[in-house]
């Protein structure tokens, strides 16, 4: 080898170490550096821990599907509603509040509450508080025990298993099974003023027969008028209404010539057999116009990327229910247009159960419910459901007071201005 090819040789291996000295430098720039790409991802802020739900954007793993399933057992939710006219399709309930359910006899066993027989049995006063977190037609609640209740209408609060109450007061349709003697009923209509009137085979008993409602009667007092048509069915129920035309109304729906509540399509897919609604002990049943937020005015906020629109609830069902193990447990069921909108809505939950606050109380969601589990159900049809699961840490009637507050937050969306 000649001193130049040594020389050029000595050159070329000079470098190649330079070369790879400068990379280990950058390679070490890179890893010190805090602006580098190995940088390390912040921590994720704490969830809740909630029952995952398969997104709907995975065809490989579908949404649970469920069918509707008006078959249920005597005094279920769904069974009670099969007494109501369908005032969903009529437009004859122009509020929000569709109906309340309450599983007395149900509630009281899962508690190991003993039905007392007058307010002198050693049980009356643990019963009196297990029915703090039952919703019960108000007017009932806060009257039926009375002496004067009892002596006017023949029963009692205590005499109730189920009660079913759809509408609004004074348009209440009242269901009720129960332990009730026709003997002492009717004697206590016959003796108040009631009138019996036959209607296709079935007798009633109405303070006024003509169809309006009329206050005036002292019968019609103790129940605020929501007693004034009363009526008991072969199979043990009694319904009461204010007025005799929607008692006759209702008697067509029990005779089958008119669709009742529990027909509604709108109602069967908040109540499918997928959800376990033979499970719900207590709930209200509300039109999902409750969640809509007042209008935020677009000039306010200006964003450069359109944000996804947080999906309408179509109906919303809150309550009670017994889970297998005896015990209950809170559960809120919404219905959306599509198992893509329930999924948004899953997804927003989520996260607001998890970290947001109410509006309502001014503290975190988590300090008034801890969530035990959501998912989603996807119709066969295009709607969907959101199902989350929970307890009322402040005490099982503070459902009630949820409800009633509407601190319902994390499912809320904004009216379109």
């Amino acid at each position: 080898m000649t001193p130049h090819q040594r020389r050029e040789r000595t050159g070329f291996a000079v470098a190649i170490l330079v070369v790879v000295g400068l990379a280990v430098i950058v390679f070490r720039m890179v890893l010190t550096s805090d602006q580098g790409p190995l940088e390390p991802m912040p921590t994720p802020e704490p969830t809740a821990t909630l029952s995952p739900v398969t997104p709907a954007a995975t065809p490989a793993t579908p949404l649970p599907t469920f069918d509707p399933d008006p078959a249920s057992p005597p005094g279920s939710l769904l069974h009670m509603l099969g007494y109501a006219p369908d005032r969903l399709a009529d437009g004859s309930i122009p509020l929000n509040e569709i109906a309340d359910y309450a599983d007395i006899q149900r509630w009281m066993a899962s508690q190991g509450i003993a039905i007392p027989t007058d307010s002198g049995d050693p049980n009356w006063d643990a019963w009196i508080t297990g029915l703090e977190p039952l919703a019960i037609p108000e007017v009932l609640a806060t009257r039926g025990n009375d002496a004067t209740w009892r002596a006017t209408y023949g029963f009692g609060l205590v005499d109730v298993y189920q009660v079913l109450a759809v509408g609004s007061a004074p348009d209440l349709v009242i269901v009720l099974r129960g332990d009730f003697d026709a003997d002492v009923l009717q004697s206590a209509w016959a003796e108040n003023g009631y009138q019996a009137v036959r209607v296709n085979g079935v007798t009633y008993w109405s303070l006024n027969p003509a169809g309006s409602l009329d206050l005036s009667a002292t019968a019609s007092r103790p129940a605020l008028g929501n007693m004034n048509n009363l009526v008991l069915l072969e199979d043990g129920t009694l319904i009461a209404t204010a007025r005799s035309t929607r008692l006759e109304q209702t008697l067509n729906t029990v005779n089958g010539t008119q669709s009742s509540i529990a027909d509604n399509t709108d109602i069967l897919t908040l109540l499918p057999s997928g959800a376990y609604p033979d499970q719900i002990v207590t709930a209200s049943i509300l039109r999902g116009s409750v969640l809509e937020m007042p209008a935020v005015s677009p000039t306010i906020v200006t964003v450069a990327t359109p944000i996804t629109p947080i999906p309408k609830v179509g109906l919303l069902l809150t309550g009670l229910s017994i889970a297998d193990s005896g015990s209950p447990i809170f559960v809120s069921i919404a219905t959306y247009d599509s198992v893509e909108s329930a999924t948004i809505a899953y997804t927003r939950a989520q996260r607001e159960l998890a970290v947001g606050q109410s509006s309502v109380t001014g503290l975190p969601y988590s300090e008034r419910l801890a969530v035990t589990s959501m998912r989603v159900l996807a119709s066969r049809n295009p709607k969907s459901l959101l199902i989350i699961e929970g307890v009322p840490i402040q005490g099982w009637d503070d459902w009630l007071q949820m409800t009633e507050e509407r601190d319902f937050g994390y499912l809320m969306w904004p009216r379109e201005p």
